[in-house]
């Protein structure tokens, strides 16, 4: 029974405007083994979140700029488990901002994707409640 809990779906909450970079989000998530749902406000991704046995929300750095580490306070005040993932590019302005304020950042770049998979391993890696 404990090598199942291996294969449990890797869901995350995509929150952001639908657009071309939202969609190539969602293609390099899926692409890593994630059941991705998108959803276009911050609400809708509490709502999806509150639902999910662990709760991810990934959303684009540039979009939320220098607001994006609020956000994900917010998402941990609203889903206290939440992890959060700040999706950007391999040199993104906001790195720095986003890392101190604790937190995950994943590059979204062909040349960078490990970076992605390594956040999302750090995010899924969390043990699992057993089953007896």
């Amino acid at each position: 029974m404990q090598d199942l809990w291996g294969c449990a779906p890797r869901r995350v909450v995509l929150l952001g405007a639908d657009s071309p970079m939202r969609r190539v989000e969602q293609r390099w998530l899926a692409y890593y083994g994630c059941a991705v749902q998108p959803v276009n406000c911050f609400d809708d991704a509490i709502a999806a979140m509150h639902g999910l046995p662990a709760s991810v929300l990934a959303f684009d750095a540039g979009t939320f700029s220098s607001e994006g580490p609020a956000v994900a306070e917010r998402v941990r005040a609203e889903v206290p488990a939440a992890s959060v993932i700040a999706l950007m590019g391999p040199d993104s302005r906001w790195q720095r901002l986003y890392r101190a304020s604790k937190v995950i950042c994943g590059a979204v770049d062909s040349v960078f994707d490990y970076d992605l998979a390594e956040a999302l391993h750090a995010v899924f890696r969390r043990p699992r409640a057993t089953v007896s």
